[in-house]
């Protein structure tokens, strides 16, 4: 009796990567995110649908690139820890950004309506 499975990747350690699952799951997760960013580009930011399709492929594109970027840097010039340090600082400096920006536009928003 053959037990049905699936492919696993493995690394130079012998430590297992990533399997079929995990990439059904992280592209269901993404598609998800995806769906809601224009449900909410469209209904709370007000948006054309074709507007916030627009915004959606610029941000996800974005994204993308800064992660490749990333990964191009570290590999050739730092260490991974340092890499990483500097991503996180980076992440915080423009998480607290858009809040702030958000909290701005929140006042506008009360102030027009």
């Amino acid at each position: 009796m053959s037990m049905a499975s699936t492919t696993v990747f493995v690394d130079t350690r012998n430590k297992r990567v990533c399997n079929h699952f995990d990439q059904f799951f992280d592209s269901v997760a993404f598609l998800q995110i995806v769906v809601n960013l224009v449900t909410y580009f469209n209904e709370v930011m007000h948006l054309e649908i074709t507007d916030s399709t627009t915004t959606l492929t610029n941000f996800v594109g974005t994204t993308f690139l800064v992660a490749l970027f990333g990964g191009m840097i570290s590999d050739s010039y730092v260490d991974r820890f340092k890499m990483n340090f500097f991503s996180a600082c980076t992440e915080l400096a423009f998480c607290s950004f858009l809040l702030g920006m958000l909290d701005t536009m929140s006042m506008a928003f009360t102030t027009v309506y």
